[in-house]
């Protein structure tokens, strides 16, 4: 996958989880089993 390719992921994934209303940390409890820092790293 190239960088731009995973650049655009993070931009959805951001802009999915702010539409929803969502802060990092009730993302990453409720929806997904990450710690905060790594999604903050995809975005």
């Amino acid at each position: 996958m190239e960088k731009l390719d995973i650049e655009l992921i993070g931009r959805k994934v951001r802009k999915l989880r702010e539409e929803s209303g969502l802060t990092r940390e009730q993302f990453c409890e409720t929806n997904i089993n990450i710690s905060v820092k790594q999604l903050m790293r995809i975005e």
